[in-house]
């Protein structure tokens, strides 16, 4: 989880992908989107669409060994 929100608040969408589980599927926005891999995540995803400029990071509030 660490590694998750580290990777996405430094807006490196490549690492990010690394810590999801594949095939992954995305339901938003009235649409299903499959990505088999973690290289097809990372080249299809625009972190900017989640993290507009006025967005500045997720913390966890409880970190457990």
């Amino acid at each position: 989880m660490m590694e998750y929100l580290r990777s996405f608040n430094a807006k490196d969408v490549e690492s990010w992908s690394k810590t999801m589980l594949f095939p992954h599927i995305r339901i938003a926005s009235g649409g299903i989107v499959l990505y088999p891999t973690a290289s097809d995540l990372a080249s299809k995803i625009d972190h900017h669409q989640f993290a507009p400029v006025s967005y500045t990071h997720l913390r966890a509030h409880e970190t457990r060994g």
